[in-house]
C-alpha cells in the first residue's frame, strides 16, 4: 500500500495578487499554480501517484518525465518543512 500524506492543520495557502505562498508560522514558501494545485490535492489523504496521475490529467504535459520528476522534488521540499504529514 502507498503511503499517504496530507496537509500539515498549521500551514495555510495564501495569495497576494497572482502569487500564491504556503505560510507556516514564520516560514513562507512560494508555490505556482501547479504547487498550489497540488497542495490543494492533500487537502485528504492522498498518495503520490494519485497526485501524479491528477497533475497529468490537468495540465498540459510536453514533457512527462520532467513533470514527474519537478513533482517529486516538490513534494519532497514539503516533507522536508514539514509541510504535509505522513498519515500512519
Amino acid at each position: 500500500m502507498a503511503e499517504k500524506y496530507v496537509r500539515n492543520i498549521f500551514v495555510r495557502l495564501g495569495k497576494i495578487g497572482d502569487q500564491s505562498f504556503l505560510i507556516n508560522g514564520r516560514q513562507c514558501f512560494e508555490v505556482n499554480e501547479i504547487g498550489a494545485f497540488i497542495w490543494n490535492c492533500f487537502s485528504t489523504p492522498t498518495d503520490i501517484d494519485v497526485i501524479r496521475k491528477k497533475v497529468l490529467d490537468s495540465y498540459e504535459v510536453e514533457n512527462e518525465k520532467k513533470i514527474e520528476h519537478d513533482l517529486y522534488k516538490f513534494i519532497e521540499m514539503l516533507k522536508k518543512f514539514d509541510l504535509i504529514d505522513k498519515v500512519v
